[in-house]
């Protein structure tokens, strides 16, 4: 048994995760969970639980579970939300090509396997321009539309001539302007010229189109643009 911050105990199985918690007190904030307080201490939602915790889940609207945390529940309820949530997820229909990454706004081209399966390319994806010789009738007409309840993960180089306080200028244009949350950062200076790598979440082309451009505009930012993630 755990408790909530009002006191009520909530039974789980042996293992059970903050996750786990999460779901049990309510599907939503289950969903929505972005971290957990446990006895009063931050910790990870994917944390164990053990008897006479007290646990607080902190949410966001913007939060969606991770694919990961199917593995890191215990209860049927909490499975079963999560198994739900992904069903549901329109964006399931495709696989995104892990070369070019296409983003909802993309010009895109889906190639159809012999189980079905479509994977999206951008149309001057070298990959799908490879394959698009090879087996044109593989080809699908598709639709790939921007949805506010999915994000995609991208990744922003940016170069500049050094300053007080460039780099909260930066992280204060993804954060604070356009609301979207700093997955990585990595930054480097050498001879006053910084140098730094964001990873972020966007819903779409233009709006990771419309991250580089304020960026950009930040004194100092000299290049903003988007790189492989990987």
């Amino acid at each position: 048994m755990v408790f909530t911050t009002e006191g009520k105990g909530i039974i789980l199985p042996k293992g059970a995760t903050a996750l786990d918690f999460a779901y049990e007190v309510d599907g939503q904030a289950g969903d929505q969970a972005m971290y957990a307080r446990i006895n009063g201490k931050l910790s990870s939602v994917k944390t164990e639980l053990h008897r006479g915790d007290c646990v607080e889940i902190g949410t966001d609207v913007q939060s969606k579970p991770d694919k990961e945390w199917l593995d890191c529940v215990k209860t049927y309820k909490a499975k079963r939300y999560l198994r739900q949530f992904f069903h549901d997820q329109p964006v399931l229909k495709y696989i995104r090509c892990t070369c070019c990454h296409p983003l909802p706004g993309d010009e895109v081209i889906g190639f159809k396997d012999e189980n079905g399966k479509i994977t999206l390319h951008t149309r001057n994806c070298a990959a799908a321009i490879r394959q698009a010789s090879r087996q044109g009738d593989s080809i699908v007409a598709v639709s790939f539309e921007a949805d506010n309840r999915f994000l995609y993960p991208v990744r922003i180089q940016i170069r500049g001539v050094d300053r007080y306080h460039i780099l909260s200028d930066v992280v204060e244009c993804i954060t604070d302007k356009l609301r979207l949350s700093i997955d990585c950062l990595h930054t480097e200076t050498i001879d006053r010229i910084v140098e730094c790598y964001v990873d972020f979440k966007v819903h779409s082309r233009n709006e990771l189109d419309n991250v580089i451009t304020l960026i950009g505009s930040i004194e100092g930012v000299d290049e903003a643009y988007g790189i492989n993630i990987g």
